[in-house]
């Protein structure tokens, strides 16, 4: 290294110089060792997460399709069924309006 750079270099900066260049390429290998497991996984992910939504999407068509065939007591008074439901009026009440009440005179 004198004849190349013209100077000499204190021994503990060309131990620390070595660790360091060993440290980069020991990085990079593992880098490379691990990228293709890491694709890998990623690639799993990917298709596990579209297969999850996959299944929400046909599950809830499923429950939807019960719920139109067997409606259950439950069901039967839900929201959307009372927001659909005829809206209160006095007349429509049983006995107020329907049938006229016959009453008998009193003798």
């Amino acid at each position: 290294m004198e004849e190349v750079f013209g100077r000499d270099f204190h021994f503990s900066y060309l131990r620390k110089l070595v660790v360091k260049v060993r440290n980069e390429i020991s990085y990079e290998i593992d880098a490379a060792k691990i990228e293709p497991r890491l694709a890998f996984t990623r690639e799993n992910y990917r298709m596990m997460r579209g297969r999850a939504a996959e299944d929400r999407l046909l599950d809830a068509g499923r429950r939807r399709r019960q719920a139109c065939q067997n409606p259950s007591p439950r069901i039967a008074g839900s929201r959307q069924e009372r927001r659909h439901a005829r809206p209160w009026h006095p007349q429509r009440r049983s006995g107020s309006g329907d049938v006229p009440q016959v009453t008998r005179a009193v003798s």
